[in-house]
């Protein structure tokens, strides 16, 4: 009863605690729906400091670790907090946040089962969800190591973007191997590789009902952003009602793939606690008819692609009742749930944007650019002012067409190889294929991309 009172309350009050790690994405949907956002941030980029609300700057606090959120007083800043950036992982600090303010969003109880990304996996598979299957056995290990042709994958069990996945090729002496006695139970797992194309589906689950609020593109693993070969570096959406249309396979039945991500979104959602936005990536391989696809992760948080939605919300009617941002909509969609759960009045959450309705909207990218250089880098303060000229604050808070770079590093910051430097976003006019479409953004991002690291390369002339 306390937590959905609490959300409740942000309507007036205005005080969202959001926590992560470059949690920069969720502050402009914040201010465009008259909330006030403090941020608790691993990497308290500038941009995300460059953020006001009524003239007075917002108040970002820097963390050197998750556990340092315990040490401040939650109750005393904000009405209910928004966890992400893999801090919902970290049980401990879900628990102690929980006990001095409401999370929206999945709750600690539930969100324990997420520490082990194969049960999690298991467990849709079991409920009827399309997943990769795993090896779980010894003797299933001792198989696969003395075969030569076989495609697996050692994934960590708390998914970390994909960073840390490795392929398993038993023909290369230089591969990583299967090997029981090493991996099993040590925080990892293998899962049989299946070939296709990359995207994610962005969703909400209000009151048990889980409805699909869009499809999104992933870049993952790609060279040209300096990305680890398995490891998410951006997306490109929404997709539009063409590919929301096209016929999937799902339970021995050919269905839309609409259809097919919401039946196994609401079959995710209810069982594992869902409240609020959330998402699952997915594998499509459209080579057949009808089309397969694979569920590879589920994230029980407002994902990284949420972003690209904002322009549907803005879209919506400017009246009363209706979302301004998908944030804005998690925070209602959250609390209503919580009322729910609480056995008291419910109200319907925020109206939210017909996924087909993407085919009206600008289509968007973004793309997180790794130090490829092979050397630590450092911002200077030349560099700073040479990558701030691109940097837009008002792209994220209308639909205007353009660029945009984000989640700058601040003057004097150090870049190891293969960390992550900055986001370079963009939105174009949706016209002609769609297929044609997402190749011009990826070659724009990757264009934009060519001229971030001839600033960062300057240096060292």
């Amino acid at each position: 009863m306390r937590q959905a009172a609490a959300l409740e309350k942000t309507r007036s009050t205005k005080n969202v605690l959001v926590i992560g790690a470059s949690q920069r994405a969720l502050i402009p949907g914040l201010i465009a729906a008259d909330f006030n956002p403090i941020v608790m941030d691993l990497f308290a980029d500038w941009d995300t400091q460059d953020w006001q609300v009524d003239g007075t700057p917002i108040r970002v606090i820097l963390l050197s670790q998750y556990s340092d959120v315990t040490h401040h007083n939650l109750a005393s800043i904000a009405d209910c907090a928004i966890v992400g950036g893999g801090c919902e992982l970290h049980n401990d600090v879900m628990v102690a946040i929980a006990k001095q303010i409401p999370i929206a969003g999945c709750q600690p109880d539930h969100l324990r089962e997420f520490a082990r990304l194969s049960n999690v996996l298991q467990k849709i598979s079991r409920a009827g969800c399309p997943v990769p299957e795993q090896i779980n056995s010894l003797n299933a290990c001792q198989l696969l190591a003395n075969a030569n042709d076989v495609a697996v994958l050692r994934k960590p069990e708390s998914s970390c973007g994909g960073s840390k996945i490795e392929f398993v090729d038993q023909s290369s002496p230089e591969s990583v191997r299967i090997d029981w006695q090493r991996d099993h139970g040590n925080g990892v797992f293998w899962q049989h590789r299946v070939d296709g194309t990359s995207h994610s589906a962005l969703l909400s689950t209000n009151n048990s009902k889980t409805h699909l609020i869009g499809v999104t593109r992933q870049l993952v693993g790609v060279e040209w952003l300096g990305a680890k070969p398995f490891a998410y570096c951006g997306s490109i959406g929404p997709l539009g009602r063409r590919s929301l249309d096209s016929s999937f396979e799902f339970q021995e039945a050919s269905v839309s793939l609409k259809v097919a991500l919401e039946s196994s979104g609401q079959m995710i959602g209810q069982p594992f606690g869902m409240s609020g936005v959330w998402g699952f990536d997915f594998l499509s391989d459209q080579s057949s008819r009808p089309s397969k696809f694979w569920i590879v992760d589920v994230n029980a948080r407002v994902p990284a692609s949420a972003e690209l939605f904002d322009a549907s919300f803005r879209s919506l009617p400017p009246q009363a009742g209706n979302a301004r941002s998908v944030v804005e909509y998690h925070l209602s969609a959250s609390a209503n749930a919580n009322r729910a759960s609480s056995q008291t009045a419910v109200a319907a959450a925020s109206p939210m944007p017909d996924p087909w309705n993407a085919d009206s909207m600008p289509i968007e990218g973004k793309a997180i650019l790794f130090n490829r250089l092979g050397k630590t880098i450092t911002i200077s303060e030349t560099c700073f002012c040479d990558l701030v000229q691109y940097y837009d604050q008002e792209f994220f808070l209308n639909n205007d067409l353009g660029m945009s770079l984000a989640d700058l590093p601040k003057i004097g910051t150090t870049i190891e190889p293969g960390q992550p430097i900055l986001t370079i976003r963009l939105r174009k006019k949706r016209s002609g294929d769609e297929s044609a479409l997402i190749r011009q953004i990826e070659e724009e991002l990757q264009q934009q991309a060519v001229a971030v690291e001839r600033v960062l390369s300057a240096d060292f002339v």
